[in-house]
C-alpha cells in the first residue's frame, strides 16, 4: 500500500531533500557541477550581451558568492522530521524498483492522460513487435549502423564545407557530429537535441533533410532497426516536416471544400471546422481527405458538440457555448504539492488553470463549474 501511495503522486513527482541523503563527497561534486554550469552561462551571456570582459573581477566576486550560497544550500543539515521523511521516500522508491526488477515489470507514463502503466516486459515487447509489423515503417538490421550513418553525415558535411557559399565554418562546427558523443537512439516503451542554424540555402537543407530521414536507426534490446517510413517521434525536425506536409494536405483536401464563411483550425494533426451542409456532404469531404495519403486518416467526430484539443464547443440552437474539455482517460493530476519543485511552479499551476477557465468559459455558470473542478483537482493533489 505504501508503494501505491507513492506511485499515486505520478511521474512528475520529485522527492524532497534527495541530495541530503548523499555522502559529503557526492554533494561537493553536485555543488561544483552546478557552480560551473551557472558561471559558464553567466560569462557567456554577459560577454555577448553586455560586452563585459570574461576576466573581470565581477565574475570572480560572483563566483565566490555563488559557491558559498550553493554550499549552504547543499550542506545545511536537515531537521530530524524532514530527514526521516527523506529516508522513508528513498526506501519506498528502492522497494518499488526491486519489485519491478524481481517480477520483470516496466513502469511507464502513458502518452495521453499522464497515468502510470505497469506491465510485464514481454507485454511491451509484444506490443512493439505488433506495432512494427502493423505500420511496416521499420526494418531490422544485422548490425549497428552507427558507423555507416556517421560516415555518410560527415562526408556530406565535409563536401558542403569544402564548396564555396554552401555552409559557413560556424555552421559546420555546430552541426558536425562527434564520434565520442554520438549514439543510437533507444526504443522507449511508452504509448507515445536540436540546434538552430540559420542562413543555409534551401538546397542544402533539402540534402540534409533527405539524409536525416533515410538514416533514422535505433536499438531495441539487442536488435538494431532502421525507420523507413516517417520520421523520429518527438524530434523538432520531424514536427516541422509534419507541419509542412499537413499544410499541403489541408490546402488540397480540406480548405477548398469548405465555404469562405466557415471556421477552420488545425494544430499539427488535430483539425476543427464548421460546416453548414448535410452530414452526407461532410462525410464525403472527409472520405476524400482520407484518400489523399495512405498514412493520413481522419477519425471524424461530427455533431453539435465537439472537442478541439482542450476546448469543448457546443452549438445550442445556433448559439455557441465553450468550456474546458477534460479527456475521459485523463486523471485530475498536477504536480503534487509535496514535490520538490520550485515554489513558483505551484502558484503558476493555479493561475494557469484559472486563466484557462476564464478564457474558455462562455458563461459565468460554466466558469463556476470549472472553478469547482479546479478546486477538487487541487484538493486531490494535496
Amino acid at each position: 500500500m505504501i508503494g501505491h501511495e507513492y506511485l499515486s503522486r505520478h511521474g512528475n513527482y520529485i522527492r524532497p531533500n534527495r541530495t541530503a541523503l548523499r555522502s559529503y563527497k557526492e554533494r561537493v561534486k553536485i555543488v561544483q557541477e552546478q557552480h560551473e554550469i551557472m558561471i559558464n552561462q553567466m560569462i557567456l551571456r554577459l560577454s555577448e550581451k553586455c560586452h563585459i570582459n570574461a576576466k573581470s573581477n565581477i565574475f570572480k566576486q560572483f563566483s565566490e558568492r555563488l559557491q558559498a550560497c550553493l554550499m549552504r544550500h547543499y550542506m545545511a543539515p536537515l531537521p530530524f522530521i524532514e530527514h526521516v521523511r527523506a529516508q522513508r521516500d528513498l526506501q519506498t522508491m528502492k522497494l518499488i524498483r526491486r519489485k519491478l526488477k524481481k517480477n520483470q515489470l516496466l513502469l511507464r507514463e502513458t502518452d495521453k492522460g499522464g497515468n502510470l502503466y505497469v506491465a510485464h516486459v514481454n507485454e511491451f515487447e509484444e506490443k512493439a513487435i505488433e506495432y512494427r509489423m502493423k505500420t511496416g515503417a521499420y526494418e531490422e538490421l544485422s548490425s549497428s549502423p552507427i558507423e555507416e550513418i556517421l560516415s555518410k553525415v560527415t562526408r556530406l558535411l565535409n563536401d558542403l564545407h569544402a564548396k564555396p557559399n554552401q555552409i559557413s565554418p560556424q555552421q559546420y562546427k555546430k552541426i558536425i557530429p562527434s564520434r565520442l558523443t554520438v549514439e543510437l537512439a533507444y526504443m522507449y516503451y511508452n504509448p507515445k537535441a536540436h540546434k538552430k542554424v540559420q542562413g543555409i540555402p534551401i538546397g542544402i537543407i533539402l540534402q540534409l533533410a533527405d539524409l536525416v530521414l533515410k538514416e533514422i536507426a535505433f536499438v531495441d534490446g539487442n536488435k538494431f532497426y532502421r525507420q523507413i517510413i516517417g520520421g523520429a517521434m518527438g524530434s523538432p525536425f520531424t514536427l516541422t516536416l509534419a507541419n509542412i506536409f499537413m499544410w499541403k494536405w489541408e490546402k488540397d483536401a480540406i480548405c477548398g471544400a469548405i465555404g469562405p464563411h466557415e471556421i477552420y483550425g488545425r494544430y499539427i494533426d488535430d483539425i476543427f471546422f464548421t460546416f453548414n451542409d448535410p452530414k452526407a456532404k461532410i462525410e464525403a469531404v472527409i472520405k476524400k481527405a482520407n484518400a489523399f495519403h495512405p498514412n493520413i486518416k481522419l477519425e471524424a467526430n461530427i455533431g453539435s458538440c465537439v472537442s478541439f484539443l482542450d476546448l469543448l464547443i457546443n452549438n445550442k440552437n445556433g448559439v455557441l457555448f465553450t468550456s474546458v474539455y477534460h479527456k475521459p482517460a485523463a486523471e485530475p493530476c498536477v504536480v503534487p504539492f509535496i514535490s520538490d519543485h520550485p515554489r513558483h511552479v505551484f502558484s503558476n499551476i493555479i493561475q494557469a488553470a484559472l486563466l484557462r477557465a476564464v478564457r474558455y468559459s462562455s458563461t459565468l455558470d460554466i466558469f463556476e463549474k470549472e472553478r469547482r473542478s479546479i478546486r477538487l483537482m487541487l484538493l486531490y493533489n494535496g
